[in-house]
């Protein structure tokens, strides 16, 4: 070969290496980047663990704020269902008290009234009994007194009589007339000679000293103990002509 060949191929040679190097080069670039490449999608790796771990965490936290929110939201309706109920049984309560109260009120009324009418009743036989029985009463007595009356009148009027003072007479004329009233004729004519007045003035102490028992005077209870300790005919007079504090004196004198 001569020296033109050699030239040619020495240059062609040089010219290969360059080409290699450039080739190598290329290569050493291209692995650069791939390992470039690899870095980042390994930390893209990583990140995309981390955010999937995160999403997690944070799954699991939305999962517990969900169920207390439930929870706070069943306690919020049991409240309100127990508050409803007791605010009904409150109403109940008072509407019961209310009733109550009324029913009360009323029964005391009642009791007030009876306790009147039962001073009213005490009153009219405290006066005396024999002065406050009712002239049809009287008369009946009286005729069956008579030694005139015929005995079958007699009869009549001593029953007649002790019916009457069933009910106005007081507690020992009361239970005299129904023992009375369920005997014969020899209790009936008893009755009417004695009896009656026995229990008059048994009726008669009876009054002294309930009215010594109630009044708040004390020279005026003095008088009562006074005159009950005393004879049947001081009893009526007291009964006929000593005032009660609270009422002007009777007019009337017993017959007893």
């Amino acid at each position: 070969m001569g020296w033109g060949g050699a030239s040619r191929a020495a240059s062609a040679a040089e010219s290969l290496a360059g080409q290699a190097a450039g080739a190598a080069r290329q290569a050493r670039d291209a692995a650069n980047a791939s390992a470039a490449h690899a870095d980042a999608a390994a930390t893209a790796a990583d990140q995309a663990a981390a955010a999937a771990d995160q999403a997690k965490k944070d799954a699991d936290a939305a999962g517990r704020y969900a169920a207390a929110a439930k929870v706070s939201a069943d306690t919020a309706t049991t409240a309100a269902t127990q508050a409803a109920a007791l605010e009904k049984t409150s109403r109940d309560a008072d509407a019961a008290r209310l009733e109550a109260q009324k029913a009360q009120a009323i029964a005391d009324a009642e009791a007030a009234k009876q306790a009147e009418d039962a001073r009213t009743a005490a009153g009219d036989w405290k006066a005396g009994e024999a002065a406050k029985r009712a002239a049809e009463t009287q008369r009946l007595l009286d005729e069956a007194a008579n030694p005139a009356t015929a005995p079958e009148t007699v009869i009549l009027d001593i029953r007649k009589a002790a019916v009457q003072l069933l009910d106005s007479g007081g507690p020992w004329t009361k239970a005299a007339a129904a023992s009375t009233l369920s005997g014969e004729e020899a209790g009936l004519r008893e009755f009417l000679r004695n009896g009656l007045a026995v229990s008059t003035k048994q009726d008669n102490r009876a009054s002294v000293v309930a009215l010594a028992d109630e009044t708040t005077n004390p020279r005026y209870k003095q008088a009562a103990l006074t005159a009950f300790a005393g004879a049947d005919a001081g009893v009526a007079d007291f009964l006929r002509t000593v005032p009660t504090p609270a009422r002007p004196t009777t007019t009337g004198s017993p017959r007893s």
